[in-house]
């Protein structure tokens, strides 16, 4: 079994790792297989991001000074206007917009992936997708010894 990544897409492996993760007796945590409402923490809306000089951002991917929110200092302060607009458009943006994703039987589980991708006017799937037969594998196999061991 190998993990060498570094050619094509790095999560086409994402579910041999699950499988053999479980194999060895490792608990792994993927938050897809809970069926949550959202892809990320950036879904969540008092989620934030701080850089180390303070600035606050709503994405780990977005430090970049055109996505700074505000500061830590300014914590008491309402945004100004371009703030609110970048504010309204980052949380309203809506996964039912895209027709891909609207056909996809997967938008109950990714809720639309990566909402930094769609304000970009990109698409990023979730990772499961590139593996889902050993991701619904796992699925099933975590569920059944869940399932087997509270007897």
């Amino acid at each position: 079994f190998s993990l060498n990544c570094r050619k094509g897409n790095p999560f086409t492996k994402l579910g041999e790792l699950y499988s053999l993760a479980a194999k060895y007796g490792i608990k792994t945590a993927n938050p897809h297989m809970e069926g949550g409402s959202i892809y990320c923490e950036a879904d969540y809306t008092d989620h934030y991001e701080v850089d180390p000089l303070g600035n606050v951002y709503l994405c780990t991917h977005a430090f970049d000074g055109r996505d700074r929110i505000g500061t830590i200092d300014e914590a008491n302060d309402l945004p100004s206007a371009d703030r609110i607009d970048f504010l309204l458009k980052w949380y309203t943006l809506e996964p039912f917009d895209d027709q891909v994703c609207i056909k996809c039987i997967l938008l109950p589980i990714c809720s639309g992936g990566c909402r930094r991708a769609r304000f970009e006017g990109e698409r990023s799937c979730i990772e499961e997708k590139s593996s889902l037969d050993e991701f619904v594998r796992g699925i099933y196999e975590e569920k059944s010894r869940s399932t087997s061991g509270s007897s």
